[in-house]
């Protein structure tokens, strides 16, 4: 599965690469993040090219929520990119400045996310 979501993300085709490499790190999560000596294990990599997927694919989905006004798909989004940044976060160590670069487009959507909030509040 991580080769195959690995071909499809480095091909650029990060849409159809995000929910493949997504359900294999449910798959892996579980596991530990370290090995006993402490250093980060093969996953660490692994969850960093599936956010970098996720960030990179987030476009379409965050604008059909937006749209929409769906509460259902804000908090998928929402939760989404909770993950993203938990698992960008961790696999910084494994490459930095790409790690850096996505948990920056990920603050520009939690910002929208809070002015879009505080819009349907006023309208509310």
């Amino acid at each position: 599965m991580l080769t195959a979501g690995s071909k499809l993300a480095q091909a650029g085709a990060y849409d159809r690469a995000y929910p493949w490499l997504d359900q294999l790190l449910q798959l892996v999560a579980p596991r530990t993040r370290r090995t006993p000596s402490g250093h980060v294990n093969r996953s660490a990599a692994g969850e960093l090219l599936v956010r970098v997927s996720s960030v990179a694919s987030l476009s379409g989905p965050y604008s059909a929520m937006i749209k929409s006004k769906d509460c259902a798909e804000a908090k998928a989004i929402n939760d989404r990119l909770v993950r993203t940044k938990e698992a960008l976060i961790f696999g910084a160590r494994v490459h930095p400045p790409t790690a850096n670069t996505m948990l920056q487009n990920v603050s520009k959507f939690e910002a929208v996310c809070r002015r879009e909030e505080a819009i349907q509040v006023q309208e509310f």
